[in-house]
């Protein structure tokens, strides 16, 4: 097995610290968003109001501004009509919701940035590094570098930021690295 530095890209590219960068914002937007509430399960003016602050708060964000055009311009929508509804007295309870159902999509939407290739490349990079971390019993280390991991996988992400046992996080590593691992299979085979 290599060690953790022979497997350390020489110089990670830009592309991919940008997304990882963009990643780590949607992964917060996310949080802001639904926060350990169930997400069909809001209260909806205040989940809304909640939402509309986030995307008015990532949309400022410099990390966000080599986002996709498209992307931009649908959360900037998004947000109009959050705000549109907001202003209606009574407010429209289904209209509320169906915004509710706009804005979880919106976040399940914006967290396809994992699909970019340059990141899944990144990302097997950092796995395989957290595992031979593991193997030389450096916890530690491992950890620091599956920070970058943040928002790949969401069962990965509770080991990452909890306290999980060694045995716990290394079993989430290595099932997502071989998901990884055939998703680039299927990817390659396609060409």
């Amino acid at each position: 097995m290599s060690s953790p530095a022979e497997r350390e890209p020489s110089a990670p590219t830009q592309d991919a610290d940008g997304l990882v960068a963009r990643r780590r914002l949607y992964v917060e937007f996310g949080d802001a968003i639904l926060g350990d509430r169930d997400a069909s399960e809001p209260d909806a003016f205040a989940r809304l109001r909640l939402a509309g602050t986030a995307i008015v708060k990532l949309l400022g964000d410099q990390g966000h501004a080599d986002a996709p055009a498209n992307e931009r311009a649908t959360l900037r929508g998004l947000h109009e009509r959050i705000l549109a509804w907001m202003r209606e007295e009574p407010v429209d309870a289904v209209l509320g919701l169906s915004l509710w159902r706009e804005v979880v999509d919106a976040i399940d939407a914006v967290m396809r940035v994992n699909d970019e290739p340059a990141l899944l490349t990144h990302d097997l990079v950092a796995l395989r590094a957290c595992l031979d971390h593991l193997e030389a019993g450096d916890l530690s280390a491992c950890r620091e570098r599956a920070g970058s991991l943040v928002g790949r996988d969401a069962a990965l992400d509770r080991r990452i930021r909890g306290a999980a046992p060694t045995a716990a996080l290394r079993a989430s590593l290595r099932r997502v690295l071989l998901s990884l691992v055939r998703e680039q299979a299927r990817r390659s085979r396609r060409r």
